[in-house]
């Protein structure tokens, strides 16, 4: 027992709140000392992975130390635990220190030369250990992942890294990571994802405050964070950082905050894969007037709710937000979702799916319509057509309901401040008489006697077509009637209206109907 105990006090690396790794697994240590009815010394484990565990911390009815899952914890023998743990210092030069050559002193190499009658001759391995060596000092991008350390060492040669992956390593606290930066003057960008790294006091807070440093991009994803007052803690290390990657924590609320020195320049945050689910905790986020780009997947929205505005007006809230990622959620209305993006001033690129089960083409029509300043979505670019086509079909889409409201003008502001793109479609599309959209009536007629006229041939065919016919048979059947002068399968259509021939939509092959474009009687086809 007392040479265990020795171990202990002779060992910096066995306590509490500091971490290990067993077999590919991580843990953080809650207790060291006796079990009852066992000898030597224990270590009590929670792992980061619960199914490593098997209990809370209580054996046989004993509290050693408390877990925050009911089967996170473990205790582990003291001997199990002594292994490798290394300074970040000895983690670069294993990693990037090339050590399988043999360094012969400049005496043996003298020797050599003699015996070999070659004064000129060059030993290769010595050179490019020099060369390994003086590499370790223009090291700029370092990565040491995965390895046991938990203490910083001297990092006096290193200091050229301004991107530095510390991820999945042993460390605990915040001291280690101030003295990282502390002595890597050029750090920029510095990843410590994959680590449970103890929230720190305000005492170790106001102590590096003084620690000047260039870091602009911090990533804490899977760091065990639990709410937005460890962010807050967090942030207050680091007043100048433009991105922020909290991915893949548990944060569930974003409380109002105004800390004047939190968060300042932040250009991008991530907060994907937590657990948000009302959208008001994000509006909290908009005062940050430098944002450009949130990141909010994977979390259990089922609606996006901004402050009520004007349709004529932008929100002051997100002044600067261009990119928002929404994708896995659990939206439920896509038209409701798009009309309170609108709301943002600087919105352009958008990364959504819908819970809905309509396919890509279904909905992201709406998308382009409704965001009046969007221009990427999906990480695709809206091309002039696309809007023109999308924004032409929610013209019509929404029409009817419009024409209803013509004699309610507190229906139409109701309606307006719903459909907020709405007023530019009018303007740029015109105000058409309701026989021209085809709507009522005349839309649920089963056939429809449409001219189907060739451009390049002036070729003409007049045919009674199904209402419900797909756009894809009406390609397949064009192609068979215009066979003579069509060139294979290379032909396009577009239908329009002859009371209102300025207006021309595209009609792409697909499961789409003729009634859903609103073609009706005597309207022509264009093949082009």
């Amino acid at each position: 027992m007392v040479g265990l105990s020795n171990q202990i006090s002779e060992n910096e690396n066995i306590h509490l709140d500091g971490r290990v790794k067993v077999q590919g697994f991580y843990g953080t240590i809650k207790y060291v000392g006796a079990v009852e009815n066992h000898p030597g010394i224990w270590v009590g484990v929670e792992w980061d992975d619960v199914s490593r565990g098997k209990h809370d911390g209580v054996v046989k009815g004993i509290r050693y130390f408390q877990t925050s899952h009911p089967y996170s914890g473990t205790l582990v023998r003291l001997e199990k635990l002594l292994g490798d743990f290394q300074t970040l210092e000895e983690a670069i030069i294993d990693r990037y220190y090339e050590k399988d050559e043999i360094v012969l002193d400049e005496s043996l190499i003298k020797e050599a030369r003699q015996f070999m009658h070659a004064p000129l001759l060059e030993i290769v391995g010595m050179d490019k250990i020099r060369q390994k060596q003086s590499h370790l000092d223009e090291l700029c991008d370092v990565s040491v992942a995965g390895a046991p350390i938990n203490r910083c060492g001297d990092l006096t040669r290193f200091r050229q890294i301004t991107n530095l992956d510390l991820s999945s390593t042993l460390i605990s606290n915040w001291g280690v990571v101030m003295q990282v930066v502390e002595q890597l003057k050029n750090l920029q960008y510095l990843d410590l994802s994959n680590n449970r790294i103890r929230v720190p006091a305000e005492a170790e807070i106001s102590e590096f405050a003084s620690v000047a440093n260039k870091v602009k991009g911090i990533n804490l994803r899977n760091n065990g964070i639990t709410n937005w007052h460890e962010v807050l803690k967090i942030a207050k290390l680091w007043p100048n950082i433009e991105f922020l990657s909290l991915q893949d924590n548990s944060v569930g609320k974003i409380e109002k905050f105004t800390k004047e020195n939190v968060f300042q320049k932040l250009e991008k945050l991530d907060l994907q894969g937590n657990k948000l689910e009302n959208f008001e905790n994000i509006v909290n986020l908009g005062h940050l007037k430098q944002l450009k780009e949130l990141l909010l997947s994977n979390n259990n929205f089922t609606e996006v709710k901004m402050p009520d505005c004007n349709y004529q007006q932008k929100l002051d809230i997100f002044v600067a937000l261009q990119k928002i990622n929404l994708r896995d959620n659990f939206i439920k209305d896509d038209i409701a979702c798009f009309n309170e993006l609108d709301k943002l001033a600087s919105l352009e690129n958008l990364s959504y799916s819908t819970s809905t089960g309509e396919r890509y083409e279904d909905w992201s029509y709406k998308a382009i319509a409704l965001i009046t300043g969007l221009k990427v979505l999906n990480k695709r670019r809206i091309e002039d057509s696309d809007r023109r086509n999308a924004e032409i079909d929610t013209w019509k889409l929404l029409f009817e309901k419009w024409f209803e409201l013509s004699d309610d003008e507190i229906g139409r502001e109701k309606f307006l401040n719903k459909f907020r793109a709405y007023p530019k479609l009018l303007l740029k599309y015109g105000t058409p008489e309701m026989h021209i959209v085809g709507a009522g009536a005349k839309k649920k007629s089963g056939t429809y006697k449409i001219l189907l006229e060739h451009l390049g041939s002036g070729k003409r065919i007049e045919r009674k077509l199904p209402s419900k016919m797909s756009i894809q048979a009406l390609y397949g059947l064009i192609s068979k009637l215009f066979a003579g002068v069509l060139d294979g399968n290379d032909f396009g259509l577009e239908a329009v209206d002859p009371r209102c021939e300025n207006i021309r939509v595209p009609l792409d092959p697909s499961s789409k109907t003729i009634d859903y474009y609103s073609i009706k009687e005597g309207d022509t086809i264009l093949i082009h």
